[in-house]
């Protein structure tokens, strides 16, 4: 080989020598280009992440406040319906009373069932079963077939459950108690609770199903 021949083939290994050596530094080029996008990349996740945590703490925070003026709201709501069953079983006195074979005289009033309270022996009784005792839902005076003077205790309620039922039956006892009178336990209601029902089955309480014309406004 020639000198001239020589020289051309080194020169010819030197740029791809000088090629090779391009080519690896795109490579690394590029290397360092992805390097950084993934770190980009993973600063927008971590970002991401956060934000992510942020609004999922708001979700949190508006669902308590919504679950807090839910609660608010039953709150308020429920003594209305309370006021409003009870409304519905007055108007249903004439109906609960032909039930039970009775003819109504008239529902007593607070003040009359303090009186029957301050005439009769509470020995045993606490003063929160009293209390309650005086906020019945409503207790009528009515008229059995031989003209003796009966007792009705009423709980009403949209569903009624164990506690009305336990009220009511406890209500009759404490009327038959004081008044040495004979007393029937209802409840006033469009719906039970299954859990009443054996009671009701049993004749220990009666149940006056109320409709939809019991609860509207005169």
């Amino acid at each position: 080989m020639t000198v001239n021949g020589a020289n051309n083939e080194t020169n010819r290994r030197l740029q791809r020598l000088e090629e090779g050596q391009a080519e690896t530094n795109r490579r690394l080029d590029n290397l360092e280009t992805g390097q950084e996008e993934l770190r980009s990349g993973q600063e927008e996740l971590r970002s991401g992440q956060e934000e992510l945590r942020s609004g999922q703490e708001e979700l949190r925070e508006a669902v308590t406040r919504i679950e807090r003026n839910v609660q608010a709201i039953r709150d308020d709501i429920g003594p209305l319906k309370a006021a409003h069953a009870a409304n519905g079983a007055r108007k249903a006195v004439y109906r609960i009373c032909l039930a039970l074979s009775l003819q109504p005289v008239g529902i007593l009033s607070e003040g009359d069932l303090a009186k029957i309270i301050h005439a009769a022996d509470t020995t045993g009784i606490s003063a929160n079963e009293l209390d309650s005792f005086l906020g019945a839902d409503a207790v009528i005076e009515a008229l059995g077939q031989d003209g003796a003077t009966h007792y009705v205790a009423v709980e009403a309620s949209y569903t009624a459950d164990e506690r009305d039922t336990r009220r009511a039956l406890r209500n009759a006892e404490f009327l038959t108690r004081f008044t040495s009178t004979p007393s029937h336990a209802v409840v006033a209601a469009q719906r039970i609770d299954e859990r009443i029902r054996p009671a009701i089955d049993a004749g220990d309480i009666y149940w006056r199903q109320l409709t939809d014309s019991d609860f509207q406004v005169d």
